[in-house]
């Protein structure tokens, strides 16, 4: 604030009313900011919010617990409760469970109340699908997949442009400690494949160097590859990586969005470019690999 300034000030008027402790009716609408989110979300990403919504639900045994759960998934959106009961062999119910809404009326004994007509049925920000040439790929965290004898040149080169942007380069390897660089000299190693979950990271870059050959061997590279690929993620791989590839489940295919390989790219600025999609929406469907 400047000097000489003076901050908000609200109108004096005399008033006159009760004062209660309750809350207002609109937290009594448990759906509608809900609706708003599902509405707003692109076709690759509601296919996301039903896998997991199926995914969790058949780790519930109880198949009460799981019909009162599509009962309010259908106040959200019918087509999303349909589809995770057809995925857990159930039909939805139309209405809301009695113990539902008993536990509602707790703090709300009017529920359910009628919703007013929402001012926003959807919007472009609550999606994380980026328009081309737009987007960001700040605070992403990139995982690198190394072994003793990577390369640093090839380290380098991809952490420089990364961190350029924002980004954050982990490297990952078959064991803690250090990772020795094939032109000398080491890096510390926190993570490895066996002990890393691939879901923690953003985007998957394989390094060149002598490295390679022990990849080629190890299975928990593999997977982890894969599952990156099949959560749709972007992966990057120089040159002499890429018969990497031949080993996991990405190789069926030729052509693959966000498959970045520096022998038909530009491999830095195209692995970015796909980083700022959050996720490769075309894999969504069509390129499943197992996992």
């Amino acid at each position: 604030m400047l000097k000489g300034e003076t901050g908000f000030k609200s109108h004096e008027e005399k008033v006159d009313g009760y004062k209660v402790r309750r809350r207002s009716s609109s937290f009594a609408d448990h759906f509608t900011q809900a609706r708003l989110f599902f509405n707003s979300q692109t076709t690759p990403e509601k296919e996301h919010i039903i896998n997991g919504y199926s995914f969790e639900l058949s780790k519930v045994n109880s198949v009460a617990i799981r019909k009162r759960e599509l009962a309010i998934l259908n106040q959200i959106d019918q087509v999303l409760a349909t589809r995770v009961g057809a995925n857990l062999g159930l039909t939805p119910p139309e209405q809301l469970d009695e113990l539902t809404l008993q536990f509602a009326r707790q703090n709300h004994p009017e529920y359910p109340v009628k919703a007013a007509k929402p001012e926003v049925e959807k919007s472009a920000a609550l999606s994380m699908a980026t328009a081309p040439g737009e987007g960001t790929i700040e605070t992403r965290k990139v995982a690198f997949l190394v072994a003793d004898g990577v390369s640093k040149a090839s380290v380098d080169v991809m952490k420089k442009a990364l961190v350029a942007e924002g980004a954050e380069a982990v490297l990952i390897s078959t064991h803690t400690g250090s990772v020795k660089f094939k032109e000398g000299g080491e890096a510390e190693i926190q993570h490895t494949y066996l002990t890393e979950a691939s879901v923690c990271y953003d985007a998957f870059y394989t390094p060149d160097g002598d490295s390679v050959a022990t990849l080629e061997d190890e299975p928990d590279y593999i997977h982890f590859i894969n599952e990156g690929f099949r959560h749709c993620k972007a992966l990057a791989f120089a040159k002499g990586a890429e018969k990497l590839i031949a080993e996991s489940y990405i190789a069926k295919q030729e052509k693959d969005s966000g498959l970045i390989l520096e022998s038909g790219h530009n491999l830095t600025a195209d692995f970015i470019t796909a980083m700022k999609g959050h996720r490769v929406w075309d894999r969504e469907k069509v390129r499943k690999v197992p996992a």
